[in-house]
């Protein structure tokens, strides 16, 4: 019973660390914006609701491609690629029409939020790709 509780607790502290970090890069896009910073309840249900619905439609969009991709004879792993890249514009619509209502913002600076928040979350993975490659080739050296 320990490691089980050892474990869920465990993962409950990880889910709890990327709901944080989401939520910071939130309230900053949103202050960048020039609109009011939302309390962390109120940031973190927004940022909950877009992932939950920003994950049912880019589910339904991958396995929609991946049989295209069967279909046509392709590697199946280029559909979940292709995916992400399709799936950005859907995201946008999301999450744009999800700030629109429960911030009650405008589009332009929905929109605009919601660029500003994906730019500092590839500007970081970016970041921690790269040092892991330069580590990478440094070791390997």
């Amino acid at each position: 019973m320990a490691p089980v509780l050892a474990l869920l607790c465990f993962v409950g502290g990880l889910l709890f660390g990327i709901l944080t970090f989401a939520v910071f890069i939130f309230q900053v896009a949103c202050r960048w914006c020039r609109l009011e910073r939302p309390g962390f309840f109120a940031a973190s249900g927004i940022v909950v609701v877009s992932w939950i619905v920003w994950a049912i439609v880019e589910a339904i969009m991958i396995s929609i491609l991946q049989e295209v991709y069967r279909a046509a004879g392709y590697p199946p792993w280029e559909a979940r690629i292709v995916g992400f890249f399709i799936g950005l514009p859907s995201h946008m619509l999301v999450t744009t029409v999800l700030h629109m209502g429960l911030m009650r913002v405008k589009l332009g600076k929905a929109i605009e939020v919601w660029f500003i928040q994906q730019m500092m979350l590839f500007s970081i993975i970016l970041a921690i790709t790269g040092v892991l490659v330069v580590g990478f080739l440094a070791a390997k050296n």
